[in-house]
């Protein structure tokens, strides 16, 4: 072999180990921020649900204090409502 050719397999097995290498590193950033999404969006569902639970007790009469203490959020988020 002559060393023109050795040196096209070796660049081309380092290609190979880089892409496979770049190919990982992606799915695993891409897994990453798809599980950092669907946190987010659970946290924002959750406060979402605890604003119109607030919304609706103050409706039906409750106290801030009462529904503060029902949902667990602030004063002044359920001030704010």
């Amino acid at each position: 072999m002559d060393r023109y050719y050795v040196n096209r397999i070796v660049e081309e097995d380092m290609r190979r180990e880089w892409e496979e290498k770049y190919k990982k590193g992606m799915e695993e950033y891409l897994e990453k921020g798809k599980q950092q999404g669907l946190q987010q969006g659970l946290q924002q569902g959750l406060q979402q649900g605890l604003l119109s639970t607030a919304y609706n007790l103050k409706k039906m009469g409750l106290s801030v204090e009462q529904v503060v203490q029902a949902t667990g959020l602030t004063a002044e988020e359920v001030e704010k409502i």
